[in-house]
């Protein structure tokens, strides 16, 4: 977006006054002041004042393949053009994820399947419900405790931030939720004390196989973890600890999930960060990498081992009714701020389309269009329709043959 040195003057005291940052002790900023990014270049990022940054973070973790790809936004707007978007209940889908489902699990070993979201916190909500689903579907309901890490991030939704084990994002809203528990890091530099790094590994490893002992191996549904730690440290476990994570996870008949949110799409080299430590996960969270930042996008990829037991023919709790939501807009800047507002009601009673003259002309094209299409309905549903209820944007009818 371009923006005039006049408004690019005026957006330090408008962030303050409007805009909530994440994490953030919101009155030391804005007595400081924001900095302000205002465009990208491969690996450098450019401020309001036109100061030169070397982006090492990446964004967030996120931007792969660095900024100002051209071919990327060229697809992005082509494929706007067609289709924005379209949902993938009742039996539709689109080329583009039916094609992305095919790319990233062809670099994604024994992960087959692949549930798409819109972030990585989404992806860790999809997963816990999913492995749940899992051992419940097996006639094993009990099986509902996870067992995550001190210091593992995992989000910052209900779920994911229980899961995370970071003490002041438990302290935001009462959490852990019930079910969640947490083991020591593999953190050999601070905790490692007088053992070697391949002791320290196998060590804290084993807090695992205690912990399961201690709930019990009936309660227990998955450990997740990052392949590397990321915002509790980057955290590196030691050449012992991978292996013997995934000797106890088999031994006890627990799932095993790799958080591929930051270490997926290459950050370590290889196409995950389980695939550089030589391991099978049944579940991945995936985000961030999965399209360099450059639109919210993730997903949780799966094994044949859980795919073939969730999308079983018994017409049980399946992952497609995981139905996260999306409001009703208009692509751009324009569609958030004028995507909601209601019919007007004239001074003789009568409503109108609730459009104005100050509205864009998308936007009144749009409604138009929504507009003619409930009178179609109107027009085309049959004698044997009950309850029809056209409102607004919305319409619905109990069908009785």
């Amino acid at each position: 977006m371009t923006t005039s040195n006049a408004a690019l003057s005026n957006l330090g005291a408008i962030d303050a006054a409007h805009h909530i940052h994440p994490f953030t002790d919101m009155k030391k900023l804005n007595a400081a002041g924001t900095r302000i990014i205002q465009r990208a270049e491969g690996s450098h990022i450019f401020d309001n004042h036109g100061k030169k940054y070397l982006d090492a973070f990446a964004g967030l973790w996120c931007v792969n393949v660095g900024y100002g790809r051209k071919e990327i936004a060229d697809a992005v707007y082509q494929q706007m053009n067609e289709l924005p978007y379209y949902n993938a209940f009742f039996g539709t889908t689109t080329p583009p994820t039916i094609l992305l489902s095919e790319k990233i699990t062809a670099h994604a070993g024994n992960l087959k399947h692949v549930f798409f979201t819109s972030s990585g916190s989404e992806a860790t909500d999809t997963w816990f419900r999913m492995a749940r689903i899992y051992w419940s579907h097996l006639g094993k309901p009990t099986k509902t405790h996870v067992i995550a890490r001190r210091n593992g991030y995992h989000g910052s939704t209900v779920a994911g931030a229980s899961l995370g084990g970071m003490k002041y994002m438990h302290e935001q809203g009462a959490l852990p939720i019930e079910g969640i528990h947490h083991i020591g890091q593999p953190y050999w530099y601070v905790e490692g004390g007088d053992l070697t790094p391949a002791e320290f590994g196998l060590r804290v490893a084993k807090e695992l196989e205690a912990k399961i002992d201690e709930l019990g191996e009936d309660n227990v549904a998955a450990f997740v973890a990052e392949p590397i730690q990321g915002a509790g440290g980057v955290i590196v476990p030691p050449e012992t600890y991978w292996p013997e994570i995934v000797r106890i996870c088999k031994a006890r008949n627990i799932l095993l999930v790799a958080d591929e949110v930051i270490c997926g799409f290459g950050r370590t080299g290889s196409w995950f960060g389980h695939q550089h430590y030589g391991f099978e996960p049944d579940l991945a969270p995936v985000a961030k990498g999965l399209s360099s930042g450059y639109l919210p996008i993730g997903g949780v990829l799966v094994s044949d081992r859980v795919a073939e037991v969730i999308m079983s023919t018994d017409g049980r709790a399946r992952p497609r009714r995981h139905r996260p939501l999306f409001r009703e807009g208009i692509a751009g800047p324009d569609g958030p701020r004028h995507g909601w507002r209601r019919p007007i009601r004239r001074p003789d009673g009568r409503r109108t389309d609730g459009l104005r003259q100050e509205d864009p002309p998308a936007l009144r094209k749009a409604r138009r269009c929504r507009n003619a299409g409930a009178q179609q309905m109107r027009r085309s549903w049959p004698d044997h329709a009950r309850h029809r209820r056209p409102h607004a944007r919305l319409a619905a009818a109990d069908h009785h043959p």
